[in-house]
């Protein structure tokens, strides 16, 4: 009997600690993408994830991303790092117009050919199994950690020169 329990609350703990490592990969891209949006998502109540003690607008915007990263407890090999890009869209321009890059010598160089999107940012977010299993964190203080350093993300975001 006490190894059916055991069995059972060591699934439980694994499915709750699955849960808060999508919910974590799912946050990250969140903030990345609610702090880099220029046009806010039009949906006229939008659901909130209240994860982490931090409201942001829930999105179906990468669900199918983060689809890998709902199981880490038996994902093997560990999916690949989660990457979220952000991309300043060129528009079209008309003729006369074009793209230049300023160095930090202030020369102004043309960049043909013109780019559809140009690299601001790249996010990148890993999952790597711990190598021994000597210490057990407690869900808890996973939690707790996730909340402070998802703080500090916040406020990062809204340093960084890709702020809106």
């Amino acid at each position: 009997m006490s190894q059916a329990l055991s069995a059972s609350t060591s699934s439980d703990n694994d499915a709750k600690a699955d849960q808060i490592a999508h919910k974590f990969f799912n946050k990250f891209a969140l903030l990345v993408a609610d702090a880099r949006a220029t046009q806010p998502v039009l949906t006229p109540r939008p659901r909130l994830d209240k994860w982490f003690n931090l409201e942001t607008a829930e999105t179906d915007q990468f669900r199918d991303a983060l689809r890998s990263y709902r199981a880490l407890s038996s994902s093997s090999p560990a999916p690949a790092p989660f990457v979220v890009n952000v991309v300043l869209a060129v528009p079209e321009l008309s003729n006369g117009e074009v793209v230049v890059f300023t160095g930090d010598d202030g020369q102004r160089v043309p960049l043909r050919p013109t780019p559809e999107g140009i690299l601001l940012e790249q996010w990148t977010l890993a999952f790597a199994p711990a190598t021994t299993s000597s210490e057990v964190v407690p869900l808890s203080t996973v939690y707790k950690h996730a909340i402070a350093t998802f703080r500090s993300l916040y406020a990062l975001l809204r340093v960084l020169p890709a702020w809106k």
